[in-house]
């Protein structure tokens, strides 16, 4: 909706004109009507509104006062004057304004006022699909470039001599060092095009000037300038997440400022803006009160500290985890996060639980897809290390070989190839099967074979609890080729058949 405001001191004229037409029905809305100049300027710097209807000759501040403030404020507002005179003198101080057009009142029929009201808003769009190429130009070249426009006044670009409220936009993403680290985890990735999102943002905010990329999740968002640009974040976050189903954390860069005003704001607070991974997830946050961070580095002795994994470990995490936190460092964080993944890396399917012969998995698929915020991700990794402190109370305490090492991962990651079987992974690690055999019993107290079942069905079970996959599906996905060979192992191991097992965890967890 294009937002307009009337100002007439005739309330008999002001009330025709406010009631002539169904506002709604051409595109527009009424934010306002004043009954002077006084209050239709308190009310323009409130609402903003795309374009001004008002009377030339009003007390205390007449139509042509305040349309040179108005214009001087804000150059792109359409302004229309009404009035009974019809005196060339106010045509011509108009024209001097630049205002958009001159009409008589009681030339005015509702036809005719409905035809102005079309012609601005083709107007409009032409204007701001214009404002849109110069203003991108512009922000890819002041923001992102950082480069100085050397511009006289005379000759400074529309966009340049506009003013806008700014806004840094991060869609929720996992931290790029997890993908990093955990690479052999299929991440569910939301990336959005930045097309689309600009173009929706066009379509349903009127005053959403230009979008454009910086990063492969980050956005700069120019629009006119708001009234109040904190609830403006918070329609546009809500729009988002019930649009794309994915949510934005929003930083307010500059408020009513021109684009190179706003694009040294961005420069002056770019290294800041990390920072929004320390508050909680679709943070919306004033930049002015982003704060200069306290650098940490990571301990020198950090491998000594993490040589023996037991319950004194979660201490320790905590405390350096909360020194993090309070200097809001960012790098710091990201490079500990990731020594901690690598310690549990070291563990993760190379562990055997003796009592069930199951391989301890720390990162399966599904408990990846992480949002960017570090407390979220904090306590993820934390909680990885209870289970792991946990498993480790229940293992063997002697290091297994590392051919069993070998062939642990052969059947971690090749578990739906029904061809894996002892003599496959014999084969591999170049044994023979009966030796194999007894190096498994001697190290875990386990049969290679009873291993791979095990492995093959607690994914099985991993997946009716958490996928939507049939029960032929999940069959074939664990390395079986017999439906009811599945079903009769599933239920030995776990007294429940595949159907029924799936029944029973769907009434647990919607009565929990």
């Amino acid at each position: 909706m294009i937002k307009i405001l009337l100002a007439d001191d005739n309330k008999l004229s002001l009330q025709y004109f406010s009631e002539l037409i169904c506002w709604e029905d051409y595109g527009y809305e009424l934010v306002a009507t004043a009954i002077d100049g006084e209050n239709a300027w308190y009310d323009f710097q409130k609402y903003m509104p795309q374009v001004v209807i008002a009377d030339i000759q009003m007390p205390i501040l007449s139509g042509i006062d305040l349309a040179r403030k108005v214009l001087s404020a804000a150059p792109e507002t359409v302004f229309l004057f009404l009035s009974s005179y019809s005196e060339f003198q106010y045509a011509r101080a108009a024209l001097k304004l630049k205002v958009y057009d001159y009409l008589l009142k009681h030339e005015t029929t509702k036809q005719v006022f409905i035809q102005k009201l079309m012609e601005i808003r083709m107007h409009i769009q032409h204007t701001k699909k214009t404002q849109r190429l110069l203003a991108k130009e512009d922000v890819l070249s002041l923001f992102l470039h950082n480069k100085n426009s050397t511009c006289s006044s005379a000759e400074m670009p529309l966009s340049l001599s506009l003013r806008y409220d700014c806004f840094f936009l991060e869609q929720q993403h996992p931290f790029p060092f997890l993908r990093q680290s955990l690479s052999d985890c299929s991440f569910e990735e939301y990336k959005l095009s930045a097309d689309s999102l600009a173009e929706h943002c066009y379509q349903n905010f009127d005053h959403s000037v230009v979008m454009v990329p910086i990063s492969e999740f980050q956005f700069l968002l120019l629009t006119s300038p708001n009234h109040n640009p904190f609830d403006f974040c918070c329609q546009l976050q809500r729009n988002l997440m019930s649009t794309f189903s994915c949510s934005f954390s929003i930083v307010i860069v500059q408020k009513n400022q021109t684009i190179q005003e706003c694009a040294a704001s961005y420069e002056n607070m770019r290294s800041l803006l990390t920072q929004i991974y320390f508050y909680p997830p679709s943070a919306i946050i004033e930049g002015i009160y982003l704060t200069p961070q306290h650098p940490l580095s990571v301990p020198q002795n950090f491998k000594e500290q993490y040589s023996t994994i037991c319950r004194n470990t979660l201490s320790l995490m905590d405390h350096q985890y909360q020194d993090i936190v309070r200097a809001k460092d960012y790098s710091c964080f990201c490079q500990i996060a990731q020594e901690w993944i690598k310690i549990l890396l070291t563990y993760d399917r190379h562990t055997i639980l003796p009592s069930s012969g199951q391989i301890l998995s720390l990162f399966p698929d599904e408990s990846c897809h992480l949002s960017c915020d570090i407390n979220e991700v904090y306590q993820w990794i934390r909680q990885k290390f209870v289970q792991l402190i946990d498993t480790l109370s229940l293992c063997i305490t002697t290091p297994l070989s590392h051919v069993i090492q070998d062939a642990i991962f052969l059947i971690s990651t090749n578990y739906g190839d029904y061809n894996l079987n002892v003599e496959w992974i014999a084969e591999r690690l170049q044994i023979s099967p009966s030796n194999l055999n007894t190096l498994f019993k001697k190290e875990t107290g386990c049969t290679p074979w009873k291993i791979i079942v095990n492995t093959r069905l607690s994914h099985a079970r991993q997946l009716l609890m958490q996928s939507h996959d049939t029960p032929t599906q999940i069959c074939y996905k664990t390395g079986y080729n017999s439906l009811s060979y599945f079903s009769k192992s599933f239920k030995k191991a776990y007294g429940l058949s595949p159907q029924e097992y799936r029944r029973k965890y769907t009434s647990d967890t919607s009565q929990t």
